[in-house]
């Protein structure tokens, strides 16, 4: 039986994906994996753009020029549909999302991974929604010059505000399920933020930590 949304204290749910819905912490490393490229070369866009030295967008270009370095030639669209289709799912994500939905639940994806990952989740496992980070390509399927973050990191608190908006939910009814450090700003926005299989950081700003996603379903009833 389904429970009517306008009975439960919190009516959407958004998962992060790396590390939450994947086995793997990053689909980003992963695929960096996947082509070879040098931890050293990913490690200073990675730190030039912890350092503030550049923007989303420039650290989304230059890893995929590491990508087209690694490869000898421009990325195609199959070429990383071939790469992310060896990410593997956690356990019991599809008994997780079908009893929240049973449950009345709106369920999405929030994630700053690639967008072609989430939206191959989001189809399979019927999510209701996905927001991340899908790589460009042209109308012959060569990656494009111009790419644009859909979904940086620092933008999860005010996409799950709209996500809220979109579907007539307020900012409570709201739950975050997130894994690393960069979830702190959204677990803390959320009507209830749980932290899974996380550091001591991130489990120290959220309501609940699980280390399970079975947990999840009956955590929802420990959130205050």
């Amino acid at each position: 039986m389904v429970t009517k949304l306008s009975t439960r204290k919190y009516k959407l749910i958004a998962f992060d994906l790396d590390g939450v819905l994947t086995k793997s912490k990053s689909s980003w490393e992963y695929v960096h994996d996947y082509f070879g490229v040098p931890i050293s070369s990913r490690r200073k866009n990675f730190l030039d753009y912890v350092w503030g030295r550049i923007d989303y967008n420039e650290w989304i270009r230059r890893d995929i020029e590491l990508w087209n370095k690694a490869l000898g030639r421009k990325l195609r669209r199959e070429d990383l549909l071939e790469a992310i289709d060896g990410i593997k799912v956690n356990d019991n994500v599809s008994r997780v999302v079908g009893e929240l939905k049973n449950k009345g639940f709106i369920v999405g994806i929030i994630s700053a991974g690639i967008g072609q990952l989430a939206e191959k989740i989001a189809s399979k496992y019927e999510f209701d929604f996905w927001i991340a980070n899908p790589i460009t390509f042209t109308s012959n399927g060569i990656v494009s010059e111009n790419q644009r973050a859909r979904m940086p990191p620092y933008r999860k608190p005010l996409t799950l505000l709209w996500s809220a908006r979109h579907y007539g939910v307020s900012i409570r009814e709201t739950i975050y399920v997130g894994d690393s450090d960069w979830d702190i700003g959204v677990i803390k926005l959320a009507g209830c933020g749980i932290a899974y299989n996380c550091s001591i950081k991130l489990a120290d700003n959220a309501d609940i930590v699980v280390n399970e996603l079975s947990e999840i379903p009956k955590a929802i009833a420990r959130c205050q």
